[in-house]
């Protein structure tokens, strides 16, 4: 499919859901709501808080190098 085209024949840009480049923790929330609408939760309840359980417990020893060992 091919973007439309103005009246000067150029493709015309249509609107990003996202915030600007460079809007830093402003666009947290769409960057936040697009990723959501794109990759919708399917786990269930209990295997999603076990992994974010794992995920909170490796990004802390990454950061800290507490646990790193485990």
């Amino acid at each position: 499919m091919e973007p439309s085209a103005t009246p000067t024949g150029s493709p015309s840009a249509s609107p990003s859901p996202l915030p600007p480049h460079g809007d830093g923790a402003a666009g947290d929330r769409a960057v936040q709501a697009s990723l959501e609408a794109a990759w919708p939760a399917d786990l269930p309840p209990t295997d999603e808080r076990t992994l974010l359980t794992a995920g909170r417990a490796l990004l802390r020893a990454d950061a800290t190098g507490i646990g790193r060992a485990q």
